[in-house]
């Protein structure tokens, strides 16, 4: 899977081959949306994976995925992920850190 944080995107998404792929469940938003995108210019979408569990390092979270077309990647991490779970990006060391507890969130730690 691949995946990048975009500190640039409001929302979280997922490409609908990874949906697919996975046998992910989409299911219709309130509202339709109009994404500005780098690769395929502006796409309407209307679907949400809701409540997908995400496992980053040891920690367990579910997080709304907005479904796109997506090229090249699996799910993008925007602005609303960072802001939820108090993600803290280290571009000199490259480490990302959370500033909020794992059950502040709503998350899981994964003991191992």
């Amino acid at each position: 899977m691949i995946a990048i944080v975009d500190t640039g995107a409001t929302q979280s998404f997922i490409s609908l081959c990874c949906v697919e792929r996975l046998n992910l469940v989409l299911t219709p938003l309130l509202r339709g949306m109009v994404i500005d995108t780098s690769v395929n210019g502006s796409v309407n979408t209307s679907l949400v994976c809701g409540k997908c569990l995400v496992n980053f390092g040891k920690v367990d979270f579910e997080l709304d995925l907005i479904g796109l077309p997506l090229v090249h990647m699996d799910v993008i991490f925007g602005m609303n992920w960072m802001l939820s779970f108090g993600v803290n990006i280290n571009y000199l060391t490259k480490s990302i850190t959370f500033s909020k507890k794992v059950d502040e969130v709503g998350g899981k730690l994964e003991c191992s």
